[in-house]
């Protein structure tokens, strides 16, 4: 184990889950969750039974997140069965809004309480449907960050020159330091706008200080106190974020 692997080499099984490892340069032991895998990365000369304890010390942590992987995965298997009228909410800003579609409007609408869709979307195939679903929540959840980054520059002084959102599978949030770029995950729209707000502040602090070292986090502290909450609610969540139901 002197080299690092160029790819991922199963080690292991947790209670008949395989656990895959990778060596490369990195400061602690890191995993990520899969239906039916467990991608784990250590650095270079890290002993196997090292990572094997570290798993088995982590057990019931490592047993509530297979749980919830495997049944988002069921969940969104069962959803690409549906049919498009089957669906009666949608998630957004950690809220649940009720479809109700109407044939006087011909694009997506947001009430207090409904979420108002074209009725002839429901001649549409799942696939369409669900693109006209995403660009409307892509839109809205880009309206947000912008509104907020101009309200945490105004209070911190901190601030990127281009942000863009995607569909991720393991961060909530990336930045490039350089670039003064910043990524936001896509499902940040399910999520409460508190929650949002401590992603966007997170990687504008890192735009000065790049690493998780205590100026980081004194400089997180210093403006958004109760992050640590909002770490539990994102930590909570299993990306990807279901959100019709």
């Amino acid at each position: 184990m002197a080299r690092a692997l160029s790819y991922p080499v199963k080690i292991y099984e947790f209670d008949g889950t395989p656990v895959y490892l990778t060596l490369k340069n990195v400061k602690r032991i890191n995993y990520t969750f899969k239906p039916d895998r467990i991608n784990v990365s250590a650095k270079p000369g890290t002993e196997l039974s090292i990572i094997i304890n570290f798993i088995e010390e982590n057990r019931e942590r490592f047993q509530e997140k297979l749980e919830k992987i495997k049944n988002r995965d069921q969940q969104i298997k069962a959803l690409e069965n549906q049919n498009i009228t089957s669906f009666s909410k949608l998630l957004l800003f950690g809220k649940e809004y009720n479809i109700v579609y109407r044939s006087d409007i011909n694009s997506i609408k947001l009430a207090s309480k409904n979420v108002y869709i074209p009725e002839g979307y429901k001649e549409l195939n799942l696939e369409f449907y669900k693109t006209y679903i995403d660009e409307f929540i892509q839109t809205e959840l880009e309206k947000y960050i912008q509104n907020r980054l101009k309200y945490w520059y105004h209070k911190t002084g901190l601030k990127c020159k281009k942000f863009t959102i995607r569909k991720m599978k393991t961060l909530w949030g990336s930045c490039s330091v350089n670039k003064a770029t910043i990524r936001f995950n896509f499902y940040l729209a399910m999520v409460p706008k508190k929650a949002i707000d401590y992603v966007i502040i997170h990687e504008l602090c890192h735009l000065k200080e790049a690493n998780h070292q205590a100026g980081f986090y004194n400089l997180l502290s210093k403006y958004f106190p109760s992050y640590k909450f909002e770490q539990k609610i994102l930590k909570q969540k299993v990306l990807p974020c279901q959100y019709l139901f």
